[in-house]
């Protein structure tokens, strides 16, 4: 019992950290994004910057989402949890 509790806790304060951290920072994912692009992508911020700069405040309101969805579903987790951990 207190393995999966533990798992569970884990996993949703890792949900939440992740959430909060693109709610709160969204700059900074786009800093990460461009910089995975250059790396990988067949086509980088420095071979085509006009698209990144058109697409810079959809990617932040995509940020701003995923990280609000993101904290409520780890906050909703870790209330689970540590409703079943003292309730049940």
């Amino acid at each position: 019992m207190l393995v999966e509790l533990l798992a569970v806790g884990g996993l949703s304060a890792a949900v939440l950290a992740t959430g909060l951290a693109l709610l709160l920072r969204p700059e900074r994912a786009i800093e990460y994004q461009e910089r995975y692009a250059a790396r990988v992508g067949s086509v980088g911020p420095e071979d085509n910057p006009s698209y990144y700069d058109r697409t810079r405040a959809d990617r932040r309101e995509t940020f701003l989402l995923g990280g609000l969805v993101l904290s409520l579903v780890g906050g909703a987790l870790l209330a689970v949890t540590v409703y079943g951990a003292f309730v049940v």
